[in-house]
């Protein structure tokens, strides 16, 4: 027998059953049973309602659902209130298998519900590590927080409809519906709505998309950061916001997917996922390109454009990607010349104020001093800066953002930190004298001490000023690269002098101690202090 919801509630009855399925992702267990009780199917019914408000609905028949998964929702739907246990088993595997990357870690959950003239799929972050059959166990696998991907298919009088969310949107989800995700487009993602308080009233402000383009984004009247809207009058709090039927509990959360929507980030995103979830390690040669990645394998290269009207120099490098070395050659003439490029790595996180590395504009989170960074490319755009300094600046530079970056956007600095290693020469001249910011100390001045506490005590006697470079290596007299043995610096020394300095400067994270590879096994050394807030403990190093 087939009713609404709201009989439902009125003829307690006459329930028919819910059929209830889920299993942790990772997992090959599944579980399972049905609810009877009036109460329980109520329960089910109206977090399903509460779910759907977030969704928008597509006909079935506009998406393309593979043919497995579309049998099972037509035989499952076609048959209630009888179902075969195998078609739900094989339902909710597919849908678990299509999980990717983060959806697959442990505490991630698949749900499946069937119900008269409806069965639901959802993935969840439960992180239940004890399932039991108990109603509060239920009631946190549907939380609405806790589900952020979600399918209705709804059997209608014109055929089955598909009512959908997703808090991010993510190839792997939008595939299994047959919806791509360059499909949501910023056009269709409906008005904003902001949720505030005045005077401890609940109060909202509503822009249409262009208002708020006008407003937020090119007129700047406006503002939001960190749960506050900004008005030109006054300020409040944001309990939270709506995108169309979208809800983001966040500031955060909402702009993120707001300026993937409004640069068309999606794209880029679904393409770098792409890319990075195919690739087999030492097998697969992948190379980014200004436009375009390529890609090496057993069928031949191919290629893929990088397909965004945004503006951005999208970024796909990682540990696996290399940056093509045309396009590192580009950037690095760009960055001589201070001619602005706008970066964005599409594997990271957008911010809508980017960080200004010299003229390079990176629109992803990073968490650095950069005035105190872009004093040492000041230094690169005075005349009299030799090529050889220039190099090594930018060396020290790259090297600091790609430790203080995360992945994947690390390996991009990392990569052109090589670049510029690759310039530098043991017959090079540093032209400029020694002032505040940066000193050059020759190789003796560390080469002949063999304890690395010793070593840290000598370095963070140089390092009282507001911010400061040392290059070792470097004669000072004649201002001629001599270089340090490799063997004797690598990398686990260096860290451990590094983690010694730090921990004599207050554990300041913010110092740098590192080799920069020079050829015929040579290298110089240097230290760089980002920021001038260390407190040295000179009664540390005098004992």
């Amino acid at each position: 027998m087939r009713r609404s919801m709201e009989q439902e509630h009125l003829v307690e009855e006459e329930f028919d059953p819910v059929h209830f399925y889920f299993k942790e992702i990772q997992s090959d267990g599944l579980n399972s049973w049905t609810l009877e009780s009036a109460d329980r199917v109520r329960n089910i019914y109206e977090v399903i309602e509460g779910l759907d408000s977030q969704t928008s609905p597509h006909p079935i028949d506009k998406l393309e659902i593979d043919d497995n998964p579309q049998m099972f929702v037509d035989k499952l739907l076609g048959g209630y209130p009888d179902h075969d246990e195998a078609f739900c088993t094989s339902l909710i595997n597919d849908f678990s298998d299509s999980m990717k990357t983060r959806a697959r870690e442990p505490g991630k959950y698949a749900v499946l519900i069937l119900y008269e003239d409806s069965l639901v799929l959802c993935h969840t972050d439960a992180e239940e590590k004890t399932i039991t059959k108990d109603a509060e166990v239920l009631e946190r696998l549907l939380d609405t927080d806790n589900v952020d991907k979600y399918a209705r298919f709804r059997q209608t009088e014109n055929g089955i409809e598909v009512l959908q969310f997703e808090r991010s949107v993510s190839k792997s989800f939008s595939e299994f519906l047959g919806l791509n995700p360059e499909e949501i487009a910023y056009q269709e993602a409906g008005d904003i709505k902001i949720f505030t308080e005045i005077d401890d009233s609940s109060a909202r402000f509503e822009f249409a998309q262009e208002e708020f383009e006008e407003k937020f984004i090119v007129d700047e009247d406006y503002c939001l950061h960190t749960e506050i809207l900004e008005t030109p009058n006054n300020e409040y709090p944001v309990n939270h916001i709506k995108m169309g039927r979208r809800r983001y509990d966040t500031v955060d959360e909402f702009l993120q997917q707001f300026y993937a929507l409004y640069y068309d980030l999606n794209t880029i995103k679904s393409q770098y996922d792409t890319i990075a979830e195919s690739m087999t390690p030492h097998t697969t040669a992948v190379v980014d390109h200004a436009d375009k990645a390529t890609t090496g394998g057993p069928n031949g290269p191919t290629e893929i454009m990088k397909g965004s009207d945004s503006g951005f120099s999208v970024v796909f490098a990682d540990k696996n990607i290399e940056i093509s070395a045309k396009w590192r050659l580009q950037l690095s003439k760009k960055l001589r010349s201070e001619e602005k490029v706008q970066l964005h790595h599409a594997g990271n996180d957008f911010v809508e104020e980017p960080v200004h590395v010299g003229p390079f504009e990176v629109y992803n989170p990073i968490d650095i001093d950069e005035e105190r960074l872009n004093k040492l490319y000041d230094v690169t755009q005075e005349a009299g800066t030799g090529e050889h300094l220039s190099n090594i600046i930018f060396c020290v530079m790259f090297h600091t953002l790609s430790e203080w970056c995360e992945t994947p956007i690390c390996h991009f600095f990392g990569q052109m930190t090589a670049r510029f290693e690759d310039q530098l020469s043991a017959e090079g001249m540093i032209l400029r004298d020694e002032d505040g910011l940066m000193e050059l100390k020759s190789r003796g001045w560390l080469a002949d001490i063999e304890d690395d506490e010793d070593a840290a005590k000598k370095i963070s006697e140089e390092l009282q000023a507001d911010s400061k470079l040392l290059l070792i290596g470097v004669d000072e007299e004649e201002q001629q690269i001599r270089p340090m043995s490799r063997n004797k610096w690598d990398s686990e020394r260096n860290e451990r002098i590094r983690d010694d300095v730090r921990e004599l400067n207050g554990h300041h994270d913010s110092i740098q101690f590192s080799s920069l590879q020079m050829g015929n096994g040579d290298c110089l050394l240097f230290v760089y202090s980002v920021r001038g807030d260390q407190s040295f403990d000179l009664d540390m190093a005098a004992s």
